[in-house]
């Protein structure tokens, strides 16, 4: 949890130094960017990678190494192929977002300014990516979290430096050089420091660009990372797509109040149990000023220049902390759903609860209902109390026996190609 928590707060330092030194145009700017980044590049990238949540941790269970090395060089080569195809799409944000009519101009060009940018450091977030998902199938989560301790003050570093200058622009730079950071120091962790001596120099991209086993097997690594993509992708796309619906408000003001609560909802999913503490705090009755003076401070760091988008922050935090409960019990049981293997079945149920539920109930909550952005809020309240419904469901009535006999199964053949 600790290195998910460090990775967050990557965007909450980029959106509080933005907060201080730009305007309401450049938060919303600063948001749309980033679901056109994420909805292209991470949440591709991350369902790629998570397919060894599956083949690696099986193989490193049943110390067959050798496959513990293919399975990664085999997501590095579709790390790269997909850094070509995200990074040609992300440098189209500007005239996408004009088309869709997400945003006006300005906005559009501060969302434009801030992506190119950070496209220099997506292939090393893929790599590093995939080098982490490698570790933590191996059971070293804390590596990840070691690289984060020490790459994230560089990159307040960084933000300190550029963003009072050349504010978004600053922010791009400052993202790009996170992801290279981070590579490099996971790189050199997995070079010295890493328990298995023998895995130490498997983290290198350009190995795996030279096995002779690694090209045939990338069609295979294809079918299981599909499932991947779409149970990590439609969940973050319906997500990101609410930010998009928040931007037909055509209110900067309303737009970066989203951009905000997003960032307080991430947090809140990603510390786990401190969730629950916040949605007791949140969710208490309004029996004094010192809950207002709590939720003041909260929407004051985030958006310190402008009244109204702390107001309207305010009023989304008790709803910002009871999805991030549910969002969170439901990462957990899709998480053991896909060390199983069974992430078709888990795709499904994201695809008819974020997609079908979700966004229909955002839409109709948020504009002919008139709730604005907190009935959009309140449509992922809906639709992830239905998840939690049906992944439960989908856990109890998994076969484990069938599924440790495919997983033998699938092993062997590797070993035997």
């Amino acid at each position: 949890m600790g290195m998910y928590l460090l990775l967050m707060a990557t965007e909450t330092i980029s959106l509080l130094c933005l907060a201080r030194h730009g305007s309401a145009r450049e938060l919303a700017g600063l948001g749309l960017g980033n679901l056109v980044y994420n909805c292209a590049a991470l949440a591709v990238g991350f369902g790629f990678t998570g397919s060894q949540d599956t083949l690696v941790t099986q193989a490193f269970g049943s110390n067959r190494l050798e496959l513990c090395e293919l399975y990664l060089h085999r997501c590095q080569v579709w790390m790269c192929g997909l850094f070509l195809f995200s990074g040609t799409f992300i440098a189209f944000t500007e005239p996408l977002l004009l088309l869709v009519g997400a945003c006006d101009r300005e906005t559009a060009e501060h969302a434009g300014n801030y992506t190119r940018l950070m496209v220099a450091g997506l292939l090393g977030t893929f790599q590093y990516s995939a080098l982490r998902k490698f570790l933590t199938a191996q059971k070293l989560a804390r590596p990840g979290m070691w690289v984060q301790a020490i790459s994230l003050p560089l990159h307040y570093l960084w933000c300190t430096l550029l963003v009072p200058r050349y504010r978004m622009r600053g922010v791009g730079v400052a993202m790009a050089l996170k992801g290279w950071i981070d590579f490099v120091l996971l790189g050199l962790y997995a070079s010295w420091l890493s328990p298995l001596s023998s895995c130490r120099h498997w983290w290198r991209v350009w190995k795996a660009f030279k096995g002779d086993r690694v090209w045939p097997g990338l069609l295979e690594y294809f079918y299981l990372a599909v499932p991947c993509v779409a149970m990590q992708a439609v969940e973050w796309w319906a997500f990101e797509l609410i930010g998009l619906f928040a931007g037909y408000f055509h209110s900067p003001e309303k737009l970066a109040a989203h951009v905000a609560a997003c960032n307080v909802s991430n947090i809140l999913y990603l510390a786990g149990t401190g969730a629950q503490k916040a949605t007791a705090a949140l969710e208490g009755g309004r029996l004094g000023q010192r809950r207002d003076r709590g939720q003041q401070v909260i929407a004051g760091a985030f958006a310190p220049k402008n009244l109204q988008v702390q107001e309207i922050l305010v009023s989304l935090l008790p709803l910002l902390a009871i999805q991030s409960m549910l969002d969170g019990m439901n990462q957990v049981i899709q998480g053991a759903l896909q060390g199983f293997g069974l992430q078709a079945k888990a795709s499904r149920v994201s695809i008819f609860c974020y997609w079908v539920v979700m966004l229909p109930a955002s839409g109709v909550l948020g504009f002919p209902l008139r709730l604005g952005v907190p009935g959009l809020w309140l449509g992922c309240i809906v639709s992830g109390c239905v998840a939690l419904l049906l992944n439960t469901l989908l856990y109890r009535r998994s076969n484990f026996e069938e599924i440790a006999s495919a997983a033998r199964l699938r092993m062997q053949l590797d070993c035997e190609s």
